[in-house]
């Protein structure tokens, strides 16, 4: 039995949607797959914040023991001067 032209018409269009229907599958994919490396960037985000989060408190204790530390030395560089000025001023009177 012969194919008329209408059957080939039908043969053809069912092709093209079978492409196009491949297509989407393919796209699909593609977005399935940036979906994942989303959630995976999402995921060592937050895992990133949680980290600063828990560095902030430690980091601030760091930074008060620096700054105490600095005072003390500042502290014992102005009393070690305080002393030869002191030494210096009673040598000079002696």
């Amino acid at each position: 039995m012969p194919i008329n032209q209408a059957d080939r018409s039908s043969i053809n269009q069912l092709a093209s949607q079978h492409q196009d229907v491949r297509d989407i599958k393919a796209e699909l994919r593609v977005v399935s797959e940036h979906g994942a490396t989303l959630k995976l960037l999402d995921q060592r985000l937050r895992a990133f914040e949680d980290w600063m989060g828990a560095a902030r408190p430690q980091l601030h204790q760091v930074v008060n023991h620096v700054t105490l530390l600095m005072g003390e030395r500042t502290s014992r560089q102005l009393q070690h001067a305080a002393n030869v000025v002191a030494k210096d001023a009673g040598s000079g009177h002696s």
